[in-house]
């Protein structure tokens, strides 16, 4: 029998699909009752969008809100609402999914791996199908992958991977087949490309990653295909091309920039305590750590929180700086290089590339986070594989024993893996491994201190609160939180509390808040307005409003122009609500009521006569919406005589 015929691989495949769900199972299962950590609680935990009760239209609607904090990413967060819906804030319902979508995606670059093998086939000794089930293991097992699976909002990443995947199989599927002897009919060459087409979308629904597959496949005409022969040759052909890319990547810049984009991009920068240039210089060291995670990914090197990663301010400062830049024009001469040598060498440089682009150049997101390796990292592990077939055409290495290296390496990295995850295992084993990684880390600390005030221990979380702060004393969310720990018992030390919102008032005066500090700001603005401080909340609010302009943070600001009888600007706010919720019964409560204390009951009554009393289910706001329609009859009684 042959070594590759097509039972003997059909084997090895069904083998392969078998034992890469039991390792990645083996891998993530301890991962399963891992509770939810730092962006999950805006995106899920405290995500009112995706807490559905029915699977109605009129639910599902909820989720692809435009106040979602993802707005754009409504795949993934209808993903999180079904998950709601079937186990509410269980994690373990979450992680199932996160871990299934996992496995899909290494089924997926198995088979593509096996579609690349097929086109530019290994040493003779070597079997493609063994090969590429090796490969998509080695990604699937990297402890790396950890971020973008165990960490539940991730699923945002992997989802999208997903779907680029199966679109561009698809893609692959369709050309492959113009080349044989029955090629698809029109028809089916239709459907696929509109699958195709669909999965893409579907992909940017899931995060924006996506809008680099089109030059993916780009890539693939070119390695595969003779695009670059065909532009040759042909004009027409040319311009075509050039004309659907141009209309790519402009209608992909206006969809999530917006028209002044230029601008968007620089005021974004306002925020963040680097500069454009700053980035731009610090990402090829990035860059260059997520190949060191990748090759040597011991738990003890893996975390979440990079905030003290050290931003390059010029090419010497740091000194790698300038070494990172020059690995990077050598990364993009091999691409060049490899071209003619080694295709699969020089694709996997050029997928890796392209796919850190968009996170790892001028947007201005935070400088580092190991999931953003996720999809780049496929690309990274065919370049790996490549050279290493590469190097054994030369030598008299011998097939098993690669075989068994790369099982070695596989085991121990799901090992690693497993051990990975139980630092996610709650809340504070978290929180603690992440500040012993990483003790200056002002994110790590707040963070630790936030969880243990949340578990009721405030005298525990005064000390890596009190360090967090001499760090930055500029932080919003640590004054908030030590805020919090004086303002209540056991401590009740009110006047040392004030001091810190004394300090969080004169920072929003200043100009000084950042998008991450809404969610400390909001409940600082009900504790004001609580003290009847309506000033004060209104304050706080209206930065709110700049970062997150929810349709409750408007009512909020209603209610505070209400207690300090502005009522123009209370229903100015209360109008905007109505606009984003319409169905929302207390914003009309609240408008009805502004425009009553402003005398002009006509309008008033007409907004809450609109008002389904039957479907308010709140008690307290269905006696006030009564109470209101009373007082409005009576005044219109009143009027008439």
């Amino acid at each position: 029998m042959k070594i590759q015929s097509g039972s003997l691989n059909t084997g090895y495949r069904l083998f392969f699909f078998f034992v890469t769900g039991i390792i990645l199972v083996f891998s993530y299962k301890n991962s399963l009752p891992g509770t939810f950590i730092f962006d999950d609680f805006g995106n899920i935990v405290g995500n009112k969008y995706i807490a559905i009760s029915s699977l109605s239209f009129s639910e599902l609607q909820k989720v692809f809100s435009p106040n979602q904090n993802c707005k754009n990413r409504k795949i993934a967060n209808l993903t999180f609402a079904l998950n709601y819906y079937f186990g509410k804030l269980n994690p373990v319902g979450f992680h199932v999914v996160n871990i299934l979508i996992h496995i899909i995606n290494a089924w997926l670059v198995f088979i593509l791996f096996q579609w690349y093998f097929s086109r530019i086939p290994p040493p003779k000794k070597i079997n493609p199908v063994i090969i590429s089930g090796l490969a998509a293991l080695w990604w699937a097992t990297n402890p790396i992958q950890t971020s973008a699976v165990t960490y539940i909002v991730q699923r945002m990443t992997s989802l999208s991977t997903l779907f680029c995947l199966v679109a561009l199989l698809l893609y692959l599927q369709a050309r492959t087949h113009e080349n044989r002897e029955q090629p698809y009919s029109a028809y089916k060459r239709v459907f696929v490309s509109v699958l195709a087409l669909l999965s893409w979308l579907l992909a940017m629904m899931s995060k924006e990653i996506a809008a680099i597959l089109p030059i993916l496949v780009i890539a693939h005409e070119i390695y595969f295909f003779g695009l670059v022969g065909k532009i040759k040759t042909n004009l027409k052909i040319s311009i075509i091309l050039f004309l659907v890319c141009s209309g790519f990547i402009i209608g992909e810049i206006l969809f999530f920039l917006g028209p002044e984009f230029i601008r968007n991009i620089l005021q974004s920068y306002v925020h963040r305590n680097f500069t454009l240039t700053e980035r731009l210089l610090t990402e090829p060291r990035v860059i260059f750590h997520y190949f060191s995670l990748f090759l040597y990914p011991l738990p003890t090197r893996l975390r979440l929180y990079y905030d003290t990663f050290i931003i390059s301010h010029n090419l010497w400062s740091p000194s790698t700086t300038a070494l990172a830049l020059f690995g990077i024009g050598v990364w993009i001469f091999a691409i060049y290089f490899f071209f003619k040598r080694n295709k699969l060498l020089s694709l996997g440089l050029l997928w890796t590339l392209l796919c850190l682009l968009l996170e790892s150049s001028f947007i201005a997101l935070e400088l580092v986070f190991e999931h953003r390796f996720y999809m780049p990292s496929i690309g990274f592990v065919l370049a790996l594989m490549a050279s290493i077939l590469w190097i054994m055409r030369t030598t008299a290495m011998r097939p098993a024993f690669l075989y068994g290296c790369i099982g070695i390496l596989i085991c121990s990295q799901a090992l690693g893996t497993s051990t990975r995850n139980r630092a996610w295992a709650d809340t504070i084993t978290f929180s603690i491994n992440e500040v012993e990684k990483n003790p200056d880390s002002v994110r790590a600390l707040t963070n630790l201190g936030l969880f243990l005030i949340k578990q009721g221990h405030p005298k525990l979380a005064e000390k890596p609160l009190l360090k967090a702060y001499s760090l930055d004393s500029e932080n919003i969310v640590v004054l908030n939180d030590l805020f919090s720990i004086y303002v209540n018992p056991p401590y009740h030390r009110y006047a040392h509390a004030e001091s810190y919102l004394t300090q969080i008032i004169h920072l929003i005066k200043e100009g000084k808040a950042k998008p991450t500090d809404t969610e400390a700001l909001n409940n600082l603005s009900f504790h004001l307005f609580n003290q009847k401080r309506y000033w004060e909340s209104l304050l706080l609010l209206h930065q709110v409003a700049n970062f997150y302009g929810a349709s409750e943070v408007f009512l909020h600001i209603g209610q505070c122009n209400i207690q300090l009888g502005q009522f123009k600007a209370a229903i100015t706010a209360l109008e905007h609500a109505l606009q984003l919720e319409p169905n929302n019964p207390e914003l009309h409560y609240y408008c009805a009521l502004s425009y009553q204390r402003s005398h002009d009951e006509k309008i008033a009554q007409s907004i809450i006569s609109s008002v389904n009393l039957d479907a308010v289910q709140d008690q307290p706001l269905h006696q006030h919406i009564m109470d209101l329609q009373k007082i409005l009859q009576v005044q219109a009684t009143t009027n008439k005589k």
